[in-house]
């Protein structure tokens, strides 16, 4: 019988990101990201196939905490950059994200 999954999507996205956040996207790798999260590289092809589902589950992470709600009664073009300026004022650049 396989052994139950003992970590989520996103704690593996999380671990990814800080990955990335410290070591540059370059530096995202199985074995970093497997490194952050205390487990072995091989412990981690159980929950991921390669570095692209990786880099989908760090996307997803990032993108599902945006809030695409616009305000009521902007006008359009006041909505267009409220919405615009969401994700920038969520998630403020780095000097490593900003390579």
């Amino acid at each position: 019988m396989p052994r139950p999954r003992s970590l989520t999507e996103t704690e593996i996205a999380a671990a990814a990101l800080a990955v990335i956040d410290r070591d540059g996207l370059d530096a995202l790798s199985m074995r970093a990201v497997a490194k952050q999260l205390g487990t072995g590289t091989m412990s981690l092809y159980r929950y991921v196939e390669d570095r692209a589902q990786l880099e989908t589950l760090v996307v997803d992470l990032v993108l599902g905490s945006v809030d695409y709600t616009l305000p009521p009664r902007a006008p359009g073009a006041g909505r267009c950059r409220s919405c615009s300026a969401g994700p920038a004022t969520r998630w403020p650049p780095t000097p490593r994200r900003c390579r």
